[in-house]
């Protein structure tokens, strides 16, 4: 039987099991592409937020015809965190040369929807500068007067 230690009195996990982890797969259930290759507990593969920008967008879209369970494949489990590094590593390079389009690599050139949403984000992220600024004066002004 596998030991979870729990924080006393709460529901917290203060330490998994050391083979606890596993590598699971994002993948678009339209089409079949691997979106995200990660690793983690069984929980992690499951989890919607702490995702990067793109890939918690992506899949809240999804998430509105689909299920989490169309979305996740599990690959294998109950590995150890550095087993399953590995098997995680391996499976990024397998699909980056089968030519994915991941979210997790940051520098992916493949990567469409970078490219397509650089220069909005430019543009918003100065509108959101600027918007800033407008409310940082105006709150600065209040407090002198």
């Amino acid at each position: 039987m596998r030991h979870i230690e729990i924080r006393e009195n709460t529901n917290e996990v203060v330490k998994y099991p050391e083979d606890m982890y596993c590598v699971y797969f994002h993948k678009d259930p339209e089409n079949k592409n691997v979106k995200y290759v990660g690793k983690g507990t069984l929980h992690r593969a499951y989890q919607i937020t702490n995702r990067n920008y793109d890939h918690h967008v992506w899949l809240v879209n999804k998430l509105g015809d689909y299920t989490i369970q169309d979305i996740v494949e599990i690959k294998g489990g109950q590995m150890t965190d550095k087993e399953a590094t590995i098997v995680e590593a391996h499976e990024i390079k397998c699909c980056l040369r089968k030519g994915s389009d991941l979210f997790n690599i940051t520098h992916n050139p493949f990567r469409k929807n970078r490219r397509e949403n650089a220069e909005y984000n430019r543009i918003l992220g100065t509108q959101n500068y600027q918007y800033a600024s407008e409310v940082g004066s105006k709150a600065g002004n209040r407090a002198q007067a």
